[in-house]
Parts: structure tokens; C-alpha cells; sequence
């Protein structure tokens, strides 16, 4: 058995290690043509040495593949004056979450003298790099996942929010010194809600957003709760049974028209039909005041306790709110004052809002706060983000839209494959990604080869091990092509010139084999990889428990992973062995 000499104290300390996120992203799936195997018996001797059998005829045929370039990174100082552009947002109540276009995140929260001229700037949260997340009005609730047992162990882990922005929301670890709680969840079940009963500490009493839902079956709540699919709401606003025929999918208009759930309604639409809506309307939005039960409008449940709801309507079967046309309900979102969604019309997607909600020169996707005060934002064509909305506008009637700001651009490391001036293209901004520095190794810290490491890989398997080798990149693998690129205007300006979603795995490998580090620590276009380990080619030691991962669909086949890896760098000793990073000219022009 293999000394462990990163385990030491003088090898790195707790806090200066790098701790890999799970993917809970990705799920697993048998390779193309292999048979899946069996549930029962799982653990019995037959069924260990088929699976082994197997592990080993896949290992053969990966290695009789040609072999692909491992690349590394060089470091990229920040270029432009300009901020990169907002991708996708997620808000609470008072505070949110953004995405850039390396899956790196900034959160922001509303804290401040509204009335002030104070811009709101958001802080940059590198222990949410490449993770899969859902927000409700106060808690943040991060995918975990098992990489070795699959679905067995999937949940989320949630913290109270915006409380995980304070102290140092900058770490490289998620945050020990709050309180977190896991909800346990089955990525492969049918149901269409993951459901978080921890009570709400402010912000709408229950809800949903984006399949996750929040709140406890409060006293409230008018009892008892009809579900279907996941999908709850009072038996007194709508049956079972309408609540299954409305929450069938066969019925929706496609895939991508999801459900926008409120307060106590939810609404979708249906193809060549309308936008239907079920349930109660606080604000009265559809439905009837004679439909609800007495006792709704006296005491409607809010999270400050019940609240006198003069405007109250009902609908115990879905009633027609808009006319058909087409409509997508992907970035819908929704408050107990009304729902916003996209219509398609002149060749584009815009917003549509209902209820109480406004759109002030709003002409990308509207996101509603999950919360009774209302707020929203939206990302203009241009990628800036704006919200309005109590804690937002500094005008009385709360209409004015304010710009949250990015943090100050840092130097990051990346790996590039186009020309700068290309449009379009994540090599165009800065990197989003803060780069978490490898502590030194200590003196006597030692490892296997990754060849060793892989020959002896089943007896190892499930234990922590140390591993020594080059920190290197896979190639690109991406989930779209480059050839699909189809620029609508001049010059392709209009166009989008580069593969989204392009991730590069990280290895330690000697030339001949390699190990994998579990986490997304790569992720841009193909263009750019943003990282947030310095992967520039140079010896390091990685300990972390060693586990076989099955091939994904968008990533690296069958391989030998570290789950969990802690890393430190190889001091060097002349002469230098590292292979030199490439030598890459100043820009010519501005990035924008």
C-alpha cells in the first residue's frame, strides 16, 4: 500500500488545498452497445468478476484507440475594460445568482440604501464553478452527486440565502461556517419538482421555480394537498384529477413548455389551445372570487402569516388567460403578484408578462423574484443586466431598472484555439473564473505514476491514493460543432461562430496513461477554456479516492477518476523539464 505523504502537515494545510465539486450536472449511461447490469445480486462474486471482465475489454479498446493530444494552458491577463456579458440568472428575494459564459457565477444581494446612488456590484463565488443549482426566495440549493454510485446518492445541498455571501464569498470551498441541509432527490424519477420542505425564513410561503420547489405544507394551506407528478397545490383549489390531466406532459406543446408555478397556481400552454392556468390568484389574475374557498381571501398564507386578500380568484379547472400562439415557458418564472414567459414573434423570443408585473424596455426573458416583493431582472441583447423592483429602483413607483455590475476583471488561465478578433466568441471576454493557486509539495511527498496507478486499479479502487504526473488538459469536447455556425448578418455579426458549452477535462498523466480529476474545472467555448486550476503542464501530486466512472454522454469515455482530489505543485530543480508554454502575441485591438 502506498504511503500517503500529502497527508502530512507540512504538505498542504485544509484551506490551501483545492477540493473538486461533485458533477451533478452529468448522470451516467451505459457505453453505446453495452448491455446495462443487473440490480439484483449486485454485490455477489459472479457479478464483481463480470463486471471487472468488462471494465477490462473496455480498457483494451480505449487503449487501442489513436491517442489525443493533451493540451495545458498559459496564463491570460485581463484585456478589455469592458465587462463580459451576463448569461443566465436565478434569483431569491433580494439577491441572485448570474452565470458567465465559462460556468463561472457571481451573486449579488439588494442590502444596500436603495435610495442612494450606490451601484450594486456583484461578488464573484468560484466554489459554484460548473455546478447545476436552484434558488428559492432564501436558500440556495447546489446538485450533489455520487460520481461512482450514480443516481443512489443524489441530493441537494442547500444554504440559507444571501447569508452564503457573507464572511468570504470568494473561497474555493463552499461555505462550512453556515448551516447547510441536504434534500434528498432521484435525477431519473418522473416527477417534474424536487420538493424542499424546510420552512421559509421570508420570501413566499411555498413556490416553485424551474422544477424545485420550496416551503413546508404549512397550517395555512387550505388541507388537504392533491399532487400529480409532483405538482401540489389544495385539494379545495383543484382535484386529483384535474390536477393529473393538467399535469400531463402528452398534452403540452412540446418539450420545451415547461410549467410556470406561482404561489398557489401554476399555468403552461397547450399547442394550438392557449395558456392555461389552475389554482388561486392572490392578486386575482384569472379565475373567480366565487370559486375560492371562504376562507382564502380572509387569510391568505404569507410567510409573515396570513394576509387579508380582497383580490383573491379561483380556478378549479384550467381557464384560458392568453389566445394560442407560441409560447416557451424554459425561462418562465413566476411571484404570488403575477408570471412572466416568452412568445415568439418576428422571427425572435420576447417577454410576456401577467399580472402585476412590468416590462420597463425589457426585450430579452423577464426573470421574476421568487418572493411577495416584487422585483425582476432581465439580460439585454448586449448580455448587461438590469433588475427593478423593491430593493432595486430608486423611484417611488419602482419601475426604474438599476444596472447590477460585474466585479473587476482578474487574470485568469485558459486554454485558446481561434483568432481574438472572431465574433461571438467566449476568447472575446474576459475569463469569469478566479485561478486557485497549488500549494507547494512538501519535501518527501511521493506518488504513483499514472501507469502504476492504472495497472493496479481495481485493487485500489474506493481508496485514497496519491498520484504524481504532468497537470494537463484532455481535448475538447463539446456538445455542438463549429459547423453549425451560420452567421445571419455581415460579417457574421449576428451569428454565433464558436461551439457552446465546450468543456476539457483535467488530467495528471505521464504521456501513457492518465487519471481524470473529478470536477468541472474547464469550461468555455470552443474558442476559449477558462480554468480555475493552473493547468500549465507541471508536476503535481493529486490525492483523492480512486473510483471507475462510466462514460457520460458529453465528455470523456470510460476512465479511472479522483474523487475528491487534493493537489499540490512539484518544486522544480534545474534544469527545468516542463514542456514551454507557447508564446502568444499582444492583441492588436480591444476585446470586447
Amino acid at each position: 500500500m502506498l504511503t500517503n505523504h500529502c497527508d502530512s502537515p507540512e504538505s498542504v494545510e485544509r484551506r490551501a488545498v483545492v477540493t473538486a465539486p461533485p458533477e451533478a450536472s452529468l448522470s451516467a449511461s451505459p457505453a453505446p452497445g453495452e448491455p446495462s447490469e443487473p440490480s439484483e445480486d449486485a454485490n455477489s462474486p459472479a457479478h464483481e468478476r463480470e463486471r471487472m471482465q468488462r471494465r477490462a475489454e473496455r480498457r483494451r479498446f480505449i487503449k487501442s484507440l489513436p491517442k489525443h493530444q493533451e493540451n495545458f494552458a498559459h496564463a491570460v491577463p485581463a484585456r478589455s475594460a469592458s465587462e463580459a456579458p451576463w448569461r443566465l440568472i436565478q434569483l431569491g428575494d433580494g439577491w441572485g445568482c448570474g452565470r458567465h459564459e465559462d460556468d463561472s457565477f457571481e451573486c449579488w444581494t439588494t442590502a444596500h440604501d436603495a435610495s442612494s446612488d450606490s451601484a450594486i456590484v456583484a461578488k464573484s463565488v468560484p466554489w459554484l464553478d460548473g455546478k447545476d443549482f436552484s434558488v428559492g426566495p432564501d436558500r440556495l440549493c447546489v446538485h450533489e452527486e455520487d460520481t461512482a454510485q450514480a443516481a443512489q446518492d443524489s441530493h441537494l445541498r442547500c444554504w440559507r440565502a444571501p447569508d452564503f455571501l457573507e464572511g468570504a464569498p470568494e473561497a474555493a470551498f463552499a461555505p462550512d461556517h453556515i448551516e447547510s441541509w441536504l434534500v434528498p432527490f432521484d435525477p431519473f424519477s418522473e416527477a417534474k419538482f424536487v420538493h424542499d420542505s424546510t420552512p421559509v425564513t421570508h420570501g413566499a410561503i411555498v413556490g416553485c421555480a424551474n422544477g424545485f420547489c420550496w416551503g413546508s405544507r404549512s397550517a395555512l394551506l387550505p388541507q388537504p394537498i392533491c399532487e400529480s407528478d409532483g405538482l401540489r397545490l389544495p385539494c379545495a383549489l383543484v382535484d386529483e384529477a384535474t390536477l393529473r390531466k393538467f399535469a400531463n406532459n402528452d398534452t403540452a406543446l412540446g418539450s420545451g413548455e415547461e410549467f410556470v408555478v406561482g404561489d398557489l397556481f401554476a399555468c403552461r400552454a397547450y399547442a394550438e389551445k392557449g395558456l392555461y392556468c389552475v389554482g388561486a390568484s392572490r392578486d386575482g389574475l384569472f379565475g373567480s372570487s366565487d370559486a375560492c374557498p371562504p376562507e382564502l381571501s380572509r387569510a391568505w398564507p404569507s410567510s409573515s402569516g396570513p394576509i387579508a386578500a380582497p383580490h383573491a380568484a379561483c380556478a378549479r379547472s384550467p381557464v384560458l388567460v392568453d389566445r394560442a400562439r407560441r409560447y416557451s415557458g424554459v425561462f418562465g418564472s413566476a411571484s404570488p403578484s403575477g408570471f412572466c414567459l416568452s412568445v415568439h414573434r418576428d422571427d425572435d423570443w420576447f417577454p410576456l408578462c401577467f399580472g402585476g408585473i412590468s416590462a420597463p424596455n425589457a426585450d430579452w426573458e423577464i426573470t421574476v423574484a421568487p418572493s411577495e416583493r416584487y422585483s425582476a431582472c432581465t439580460i439585454d441583447k448586449a448580455g448587461k443586466l438590469y433588475c427593478w423592483g423593491e430593493g432595486y429602483s430608486r423611484d417611488a413607483a419602482g419601475q426604474e431598472p438599476i444596472r447590477i455590475h460585474r466585479s473587476l476583471a482578474q487574470s485568469s488561465v485558459a486554454w485558446e484555439d481561434k483568432d481574438p478578433t472572431q465574433r461571438n466568441c467566449a476568447i472575446r471576454n474576459n475569463c469569469g473564473r478566479r485561478v486557485r493557486q497549488l500549494p507547494p509539495c512538501a519535501p518527501d511527498a511521493n506518488g504513483m505514476t499514472p501507469s502504476e496507478l492504472v495497472a493496479l486499479g481495481d485493487g485500489f479502487e474506493g481508496t485514497r491514493v496519491s498520484v504524481r504526473g504532468d497537470l494537463k488538459l484532455t481535448q475538447l469536447l463539446s456538445s455542438y460543432s463549429d459547423m453549425y455556425c451560420e452567421p445571419k448578418g455581415p460579417e457574421g455579426r449576428q451569428g454565433r461562430c464558436c461551439s457552446a458549452d465546450a468543456d476539457a477535462y483535467t488530467l495528471v498523466t505521464n504521456g501513457d496513461e492518465s487519471v481524470a480529476l473529478e470536477g468541472s474545472w474547464c469550461h468555455g467555448d470552443s474558442s476559449r477554456i477558462c480554468c480555475s486550476l493552473p493547468v500549465l503542464g507541471q508536476a503535481v501530486i493529486a490525492r483523492g479516492v480512486l473510483i471507475w466512472r462510466e462514460a457520460r454522454r458529453w465528455g470523456l469515455p470510460e476512465t479511472w477518476m479522483l474523487k475528491d482530489p487534493e493537489l499540490c505543485e512539484v518544486a522544480t530543480e534545474p534544469p527545468f523539464t516542463r514542456s514551454k508554454a507557447p508564446s502568444w502575441p499582444a492583441p492588436s485591438l480591444l476585446l470586447r
